[in-house]
C-alpha cells in the first residue's frame, strides 16, 4: 500500500506539472497493474479535478482506479491547487516553494541506468516540449530500456524531436554531439548555467538557457 501511495502522489504532481521534468515521467512508472490507458485518464482525471479544485473529484479517482486511501490531505490538495494557480502565471520557483513548505515531494526512483526516476528530472527542464512530444520521448525511453536503440531513434526522428540521448553518462556521444552543435557563446551559457544548477539553482539554470535559444537533450549534464 505504501507503495502505491507513493506513485499515486508522484502521478498527482505529474498531473499539475509541479516538479519539472520528474513530473513528466512519473506516470510511467506508476504501478504494473495499470496500463498505459489506465494512467492517462488518472492523469486527465486528477489535472481536471487540481484545475478546478475539485477535492471530491479526486477522491473519486483514487476509488475508481482502487489506488486505496487519498495520499493527499485536503489540506494538501488545496496547496497543489495554489501551486498549480502559481505555475500558471509563469512562477515555477514560487510553485516549488510552496510545495516544498507543505513537505509535499516526489518519492525517488529505484530506476537504474537508463530509467526515468527523478535523476531525469535533475537533468532536464522539459517544461520546452509539448505534451504530444513528451508522450513520444517516454515511449523512446521505454523503447531504448528495452535495447531498441534504432526504433528508438526512429521514433523521436519522425517526431521532429532533435534530442540526442546522452550514451554512457558524462562525456558520452549523445552529449558530445550536442555540444558540438553549440557556438561559443552558447557553450559559455552552459557552463554558467552547469554552475548554477551545481548550487541548487535550477530554476535560474533553465531560465538562462531558453533565454540563450538552447534545447538541451533528453538527458544533458547539468546536474
Amino acid at each position: 500500500m505504501k507503495s502505491k501511495r507513493k506513485h499515486f502522489l508522484a502521478l498527482s504532481l505529474a498531473s499539475i506539472g509541479a516538479i519539472g521534468a520528474f513530473a513528466s515521467v512519473s506516470a510511467a512508472s506508476i504501478q504494473s497493474g495499470l496500463t498505459n490507458k489506465d494512467r492517462d485518464e488518472v492523469r486527465t482525471a486528477i489535472k481536471q479535478a487540481v484545475t478546478a479544485g475539485d477535492y471530491q473529484a479526486y477522491l473519486a479517482t483514487t476509488k475508481e482506479y482502487k489506488i486505496g486511501v487519498p495520499v493527499l490531505t485536503e489540506s494538501q490538495f488545496s496547496v497543489m491547487v495554489q501551486a498549480h494557480k502559481l505555475r500558471a502565471l509563469g512562477d515555477n520557483a514560487g510553485a516549488k516553494k510552496l510545495l516544498d513548505d507543505a513537505k509535499i515531494t516526489p518519492p525517488q526512483s529505484k530506476e537504474g541506468n537508463g530509467g526515468m526516476g527523478s535523476k531525469l528530472g535533475k537533468r532536464k527542464d522539459m517544461t520546452a516540449f509539448t505534451d504530444t512530444q513528451k508522450t513520444v520521448m517516454r515511449q523512446a525511453l521505454l523503447l531504448r530500456k528495452e535495447g531498441k536503440t534504432t526504433e528508438a531513434d526512429t521514433l523521436l526522428k519522425n517526431a521532429g524531436i532533435n534530442t540526442p540521448f546522452h550514451k554512457g553518462g558524462k562525456g558520452g556521444e549523445g552529449m558530445k554531439t550536442f555540444m558540438s552543435g553549440l557556438t561559443d557563446t552558447q557553450k559559455a551559457i552552459m557552463d554558467q548555467a552547469h554552475t548554477l544548477m551545481e548550487n541548487g539553482k535550477k530554476d535560474e539554470a533553465s531560465v538562462l538557457i531558453k533565454n540563450a535559444g538552447i534545447t538541451l537533450p533528453l538527458r544533458s549534464q547539468l546536474q
